[in-house]
């Protein structure tokens, strides 16, 4: 935390230039969610649904409250990130064993998931430095305080035959704060804390302009007394746990995420762009075409990755974009939203 806090400082002592001056206040929500082998709402709601041999799952959900004034911004997030290794195999079974389905030969599998799940609130300051008049970076000093943690591995062979014929032999490790394996009791809340770096820059030459924003570039998840369980279950014959449940100390390094996008105006009032994504399970690209009028502007894109279509309206005030690869959102595996509001004065 002290070097982020350092690096931050340095930049703001050393900068001779600041942005242009204004004050106002801005509401932003974005939210993107990509299931691979099921939709995102058969997956919430008991694994009911078809699936698809796709693998992984990723979510980032955040929301802000931000007040501006010249370069300086303050936020308040809120912000869900969920980052799950999977196979598709073995999201088949769970889809068998949630639905009591027997299938026509028994499900047997070697599997291993990983996952990086947190949730939390706090604080975020950032300061806008004008480089050039092309460029301008804006370094931002994150803290979150997180009530939700699921990360670690769980991994081993397991079957599944019938509702009353299943079993594994799997490998534990993992921290959280409510165990979706063993179903330990825990006799309070626990809590943690994140500190991040992340990195916002623009660059603008004649036509052409591109937008960078990362997100714990660098950062650290600091867990005081983490519930942990470290142990080796066995479900053949007796039902066997051996291995330890305990309190933990961990620092954790979070996931960071970038998102690059290209725009180029290749006639008054039309603008193409490039959108890429890149997390440390997926990386994936979009592209749009811009309606530019008077007071606002429409898109249209595609997602050919996902196989999804998005439409939009902009304003310097408001904005509406929504992504999805189904119009119907029950079907959904990959749906994006994101909105703002902002006044200034």
């Amino acid at each position: 935390m002290r070097l982020l806090v350092f690096v931050f400082s340095a930049l703001v002592v050393s900068s001779q230039c600041g942005a242009e001056s204004q004050t106002g206040v801005s509401f932003e929500y974005e939210g993107i969610a990509h299931t691979g082998p099921m939709a995102i709402d058969a997956v919430v709601n008991d694994w009911d649904g078809k699936i698809i041999k796709e693998d992984d799952g990723f979510l980032w959900q955040q929301t802000s409250a931000n007040l501006f004034f010249g370069p300086w911004r303050v936020s308040y997030l809120n912000r869900f990130h969920a980052e799950y290794r999977f196979p598709y195999q073995l999201a088949e079974g769970f889809y068998y064993a949630t639905n009591d389905i027997t299938p026509d030969n028994e499900y047997s599998r070697y599997s291993r998931i990983e996952a990086r799940d947190y949730r939390g609130k706090g604080w975020e300051v950032s300061h806008a430095f004008e480089l050039t008049p092309q460029l301008t970076l804006t370094p931002k000093i994150s803290w979150l305080l997180l009530d939700r943690i699921l990360w670690g591995s769980v991994e081993g062979d397991v079957r599944y035959g019938s509702p009353d014929d299943w079993g594994g032999r799997l490998d534990i490790d993992y921290g959280y704060t409510e165990d979706k394996i063993l179903r330990r009791t825990l006799e309070q809340e626990h809590y943690g804390d994140l500190y991040a770096l992340g990195l916002e820059a623009s660059f603008r030459k004649g036509r052409y302009t591109a937008y960078y924003r990362g997100e714990n570039l660098l950062g650290v998840i600091d867990w005081q007394g983490i519930p942990y369980t470290d142990a080796r279950l066995d479900t053949e014959g007796n039902y066997l746990l051996d291995g330890y449940e305990y309190y933990d100390t961990v620092n954790l390094t979070p996931s960071a995420i970038h998102w690059l996008t290209q725009r180029w105006q290749f006639h008054s009032g039309h603008q193409a762009s490039l959108e890429l994504l890149l997390t440390e399970i997926q990386t994936s690209a979009a592209i749009k075409y811009s309606r530019i009028l008077d007071n606002f502007q429409l898109s249209a894109g595609y997602h050919p990755q996902w196989r999804a279509a998005s439409l939009g309206i902009n304003s310097r005030y408001a904005g509406l974009e929504i992504l999805s690869d189904s119009l119907d959102p029950d079907s959904s595996r990959s749906l994006t939203i994101s909105a703002h509001i902002t006044a200034s004065f």
